[in-house]
């Protein structure tokens, strides 16, 4: 039982050890959203612009699925990852793109584009993790 008005876990204490988890990211993401489109007469297509939310460092970890999940049917053709971003990475909004920039080890997810599924929130916390998927048939497309 702490003493009164003191603290089990000191303030800061998550951004003080925000470095720990930074030192593990190995691969570079960028999260972006559109926030504008317009029509361009020269290339007959719609353009759009886009706000950069996360460009910084990740560590990347594919959550494994038993195979190939049947859903009345149809085949599951998407690949779940985890993605712990760096502490100052907002709590991401579902869909949002995440384009594997860079990735150390494994270059097959390097400009591979995963879709946040949901942030992970808490009261402490030292990186955002976000649950994302990787879906075979929108890459496809």
């Amino acid at each position: 039982m702490p003493l009164p008005n003191t603290r089990v876990i000191p303030a800061g204490w998550s951004a003080h050890h925000a470095p720990i988890p930074r030192g593990a990211a190995n691969a570079r993401v960028r999260a972006e959203r559109a926030v504008g489109s317009w029509w361009d007469e020269d290339t007959q297509s719609t353009l759009t612009t886009w706000e950069v939310l996360y460009d910084g460092p990740a560590r990347i970890q594919q959550h494994n699925v038993t195979g190939p999940q049947d859903t009345a049917g149809d085949v599951d053709q998407r690949r779940r990852y985890l993605v712990a971003a760096g502490l100052e990475c907002p709590a991401l909004e579902h869909d949002t793109p995440i384009l594997v920039v860079e990735c150390g080890e494994d270059l097959s997810l390097q400009g591979r584009t995963l879709y946040v599924e949901d942030a992970m929130h808490g009261s402490y916390r030292w990186e955002r993790d976000l649950l994302c998927v990787f879906d075979l048939d929108r890459a496809r497309r």
